[in-house]
């Protein structure tokens, strides 16, 4: 109980997943895993469930949706032996309020009232997130992104902003999509997509995948074991998970101009192997711009006056930034999920020649790394802006495993590691390139983590 109580008054070690049984049984299911925190639903609320949870260090925590009477709820919680409660819905003020104090707290809203600043119990979080995975079309053909590449679903983008402009823990809790048979490695690239930019995964499984787990099925166990190592993965390395985004290119962006809508600048710069740090429009300031040689301010409209005369002189000192017109405003998308097919034309043109700016600015520049012979990887660079050690988090998006890659980073660097989920650690030979130095990765399958120093 000790271990539960902990955990809760500082959720920064809280590693959380939805469960749907009460049988305390199961717990020894989750003492596998690193999943110290789980998420019930009021009809599993279980006296005898949470005992059996924090005698094994894991906090039960209930959901409470909207509507819900807070003083019955609160009872009921207390009752059932939970160590706190998970609001999820867009709850008014006034009842947030209600259950304040009163249990520790997390709060899972919808993307457009996302807490970044006060977040209850030091975490803010969604329920609304694109399941990861390569987007395919009504034929089972793949769909193209605005790169060129493969279009990625990938929450990548939006959750490394929420990270910027909030000093919170993040969770995502999306569920997988229904009536779709999932391979684990798509578990895998859930896990993979939330870690690698500091965030978690609200661990779901699908109907099927949990009956078959709960009945001991031997695949079912497998796969709960690889998705475990995922989450032991990243937990083990979560001191480069917290790393801040490097590379030399930034974009200017906040809630009101597209940094909430998966598949947006972000994402789409990132499609092209090149690292981008969001900075949140409001937190402008000149140490934020040190080390950048490229800005693209989406919405010059929303910079300040003080914004805008550190870019000029930004500018003025040799650096790039690149601005649509001033009318530019990011296209709303229900969702908040970017899909070209959905947008006005208008729109369309207009992002597609804020793109054609932006890719023609980074051309073949490498801005903090260039990955290569990587179709479907999603990359992430981090690293502290005076340290010579840098991070790249490699996320495989595909059904098949990445083979003959080739990473080039600016710089020299004498050693590199690449990092594999079985604890597996290869030493790779750098070598000498036009831009700096890289290294051959033969073959990765879902993640890999390169440390260069």
């Amino acid at each position: 109980m000790l271990a539960a109580f902990l955990l809760l008054a500082n959720l920064s070690g809280c590693v959380p997943a939805r469960w749907s049984t009460n049988d305390p049984a199961s717990v020894a299911l989750l003492k596998e895993t690193p999943i110290n925190c789980v998420l019930l639903e009021a009809p599993a609320w279980s006296a005898a469930f949470s005992k059996a949870a924090r005698a094994a260090g894991i906090a039960p925590l209930g959901v409470v949706r909207e509507g819900a009477d807070a003083a019955q709820t609160i009872e009921q919680a207390r009752s059932a032996g939970l160590e706190g409660l998970v609001l999820e819905g867009d709850f008014e003020d006034a009842a947030l309020g209600a259950y304040a104090g009163q249990l520790p707290l997390a709060v899972l809203t919808s993307r457009s009232k996302l807490r970044l600043e006060g977040a209850a119990a030091g975490v803010t979080g969604t329920y609304q997130g694109a399941w990861p995975g390569i987007r395919a079309v009504e034929d089972d053909t793949v769909q193209a992104g605005p790169t060129g590449a493969p279009w990625i679903n990938t929450n990548g983008g939006f959750l490394r902003f929420v990270r910027a402009a909030s000093n919170a823990e993040v969770w995502i809790g999306y569920h997988p999509p229904e009536n779709e048979p999932l391979r684990v490695e798509r578990y895998v690239m859930a896990v993979a997509d939330a870690a690698v930019a500091g965030a978690r995964w609200v661990v779901a499984l699908d109907v099927d995948f949990t009956r078959r787990l709960l009945a001991r099925e031997s695949r079912a166990l497998t796969d709960w074991r690889t998705l475990g190592a995922a989450l032991d993965f990243f937990e083990r390395n979560r001191a480069w998970t917290r790393l801040p985004p490097a590379g030399t290119l930034a974009v200017v962006q906040d809630t009101a101009s597209g940094a909430l809508i998966s598949g947006g600048l972000l994402d789409m710069i990132g499609a092209r192997h090149t690292p981008a740090r969001p900075i949140p429009t409001r937190l402008l300031k000149a140490e934020q711009l040190a080390g950048t040689r490229v800005v693209v301010d989406i919405e010059p409209a929303s910079v300040p006056a003080t914004g805008r005369a550190l870019l000029k002189e930004f500018e003025s000192a040799g650096n790039t930034v690149i601005a649509p017109p001033a009318d530019f405003r990011f296209p709303a998308m229900p969702g908040f999920q970017l899909s070209l097919d959905k947008l006005e034309k208008r729109d369309h043109d207009q992002l597609d020649a804020v793109w054609q700016r932006v890719t023609r600015a980074i051309g073949r520049r490498n801005l903090g790394a260039r990955v290569f012979n990587a179709p479907g990887v999603l990359s992430h660079l981090a690293g502290e802006p005076d340290s010579n050690r840098r991070v790249l988090f490699l996320v495989n998006y595909t059904d098949y495993q990445a083979e003959s890659i080739t990473v080039w980073l600016p710089g020299r660097f004498s050693k590199a590691r690449l990092h594999l989920p079985d604890g597996q650690v290869k030493e790779l030979e750098p070598y000498r390139v036009e831009e700096g130095w890289g290294v051959d990765i033969e073959v990765m399958r879902t993640l890999a983590i390169l440390e260069t120093e």
